[in-house]
């Protein structure tokens, strides 16, 4: 349900050492490793929990007309808490308010609504603690990940226009005679067929992984990052989302039940450590895989990156700050245009259209065209 409608109030923050390129409203909300492989592994530094502070930079090119804007903030779960009642926001632009605003899924939102007639810009100062513990030094998993390669057998798949992504792209297109949902669906009978022979759900949900990672090349070419499975069926490639979206679609047939996350990254790798600050250059995803499993695994990062099984398999992992949660988002309050397949930045809308919306690696690069732009960065701050 929408939170109460807080006014913007003028406040400034001698701590934060952003420079910001102009005065505004400042409103403050009361409230709220990588593992080296094998089982006797030590942990590496992103398995230490760590506090940053989180900060984003909207800025929307529009108007005149009504503004919906719903920006996502950091969310808390069992391996992380917003420190919401250190939540600092500014407006700059217009003299609107916000509210903070939550969804079906428990995405929670900055909302600003209202009249504007020209650039309006939002950035927040959202403290996040993040303690992922992981479950990967459980007797069970160990023994899990440990029976995988012999029952895979081989485990290879084989993809329709697997490593000819130009066919793929010309079977993606509206007038191809290709039915693209049967070849998608085969694929995804072959790694059902892969999972099924394990007798647990945590023996299935580690054979998929593995399948995943063995089939799968982490490459950004063509039409990945979609929000659905499609591309990664037809040609075993793609990012993040392509993977762990396909992880998904078949948990749900191999009686898994999973959640898609998404969120910003802290750190290059998941090996090395959070440093003391730096630019988000997007966003990262991966899976929570529900109860009786209970944790989250990051197939994507093992294929990327070459690792043995189960290197990113409920491995405690603080190199990251969730945002949101869940596909085909309506956000809170109801969005007008269509369902999200996922989200990490601001969504905006003028007078109920949809306005573009992109990612900007660096504050203040901002395009004239109109739409909406989003930036984060971070600070540890201990």
């Amino acid at each position: 349900m929408p939170g109460p409608r807080l006014p913007a109030t003028d406040r400034s923050n001698a701590r934060w050492r952003w420079t910001l390129a102009c005065t505004g409203v400042v409103a403050a909300v009361a409230g709220s490793g990588w593992w080296l492989h094998g089982p006797d592994a030590r942990p590496r530094p992103t398995a230490a929990p760590v506090t940053v502070e989180v900060r984003a930079d909207v800025r929307v090119e529009a108007g005149p007309g009504r503004l919906a804007l719903w920006v996502p903030l950091p969310a808390s779960d069992e391996s992380q808490e917003l420190l919401v009642e250190q939540l600092r926001v500014r407006i700059e632009g217009a003299a609107l308010g916000f509210e903070l605003t939550r969804d079906e899924h428990g995405n929670r939102f900055v909302y600003v609504q209202g009249p504007i007639d020209g650039p309006l810009t939002l950035s927040y100062d959202a403290p996040v603690r993040r303690h992922s513990r992981g479950a990967a030094e459980t007797r069970a998993v160990r023994q899990a990940i440990a029976r995988t390669a012999g029952r895979l057998r081989d485990g290879a798949i084989r993809f329709p226009y697997g490593g000819d992504a130009a066919a793929a792209l010309a079977a993606l297109r509206i007038d191809a005679p290709v039915d693209r949902a049967g070849l998608a669906a085969r694929v995804l009978d072959r790694l059902l067929a892969g999972v099924s022979v394990g007798a647990t759900p945590l023996e299935r949900a580690v054979l998929l992984n593995e399948l995943l990672r063995r089939n799968g090349r982490y490459l950004k070419t063509g039409a990945y990052g979609r929000g659905s499975s499609l591309w990664f069926c037809l040609t075993g490639q793609g990012n993040c989302t392509d993977f762990h979206l396909t992880y998904l679609d078949v948990a749900r047939r191999a009686r898994l039940a999973g959640r898609f996350r998404i969120g910003i990254p802290l750190s290059p790798e998941p090996d090395r450590p959070v440093p003391e600050q730096g630019r988000v250059p997007g966003y990262h995803c991966w899976v929570y895989l529900e109860s009786p499993i209970g944790f989250a695994i990051d197939p994507s990062w093992e294929a990327r990156l070459g690792a043995p099984s189960g290197t990113y398999f409920g491995r405690p992992l603080n190199d990251r700050v969730r945002l949101t949660e869940g596909t085909e988002l309506r956000l809170a309050p109801p969005i007008a245009g269509p369902p999200l397949p996922f989200l990490f930045e601001a969504y905006a809308e003028l007078d109920g259209n949809p306005l573009p919306r992109s990612y900007a690696a660096e504050a203040g690069a901002w395009p004239a065209a109109p739409g909406a732009v989003t930036s984060y960065t971070f600070r540890r701050i201990r």
